[in-house]
């Protein structure tokens, strides 16, 4: 699937970037992507942490307007959908790069 980022998405992505990249970041961290390699495989793995990774972060953006909990169930969702789709566009590759590359020989124990 190709995402295409408008100039408004963009604009919106490159002015807050040093509130949303921590945000994503811890995401990626708290998320644990050994868990979900463990436990599901690498392929399904990869698609499940990749979502809830994009999820969560979406929601710590969506809820930190100053208007999220006046807008109406359309606009909020309007928002999470554009969210989603720049976190994608922007973080996606890291993303799944991270699952990819983490070592999780020495945490099968942890989890299971």
């Amino acid at each position: 699937m190709k995402i295409i980022v408008t100039e408004s998405q963009y604009n919106f992505i490159k002015r807050r970037i040093d509130w949303i990249d921590p945000i994503v970041r811890k995401e990626m961290r708290d998320q644990e992507p050994c868990y979900y390699k463990l436990k599901f495989g690498l392929e399904d793995g990869m698609e499940k942490y990749f979502k809830t990774v994009i999820q969560s972060s979406s929601d710590f953006i969506l809820q930190d307007f100053d208007d999220y909990w006046t807008i109406d169930r359309e606009e909020e969702l309007r928002r999470e959908e554009m969210i989603k789709n720049e976190l994608e566009g922007v973080y996606g590759d890291e993303i799944k790069n991270k699952f990819i590359k983490v070592n999780c020989k020495f945490k099968k124990d942890l989890y299971f």
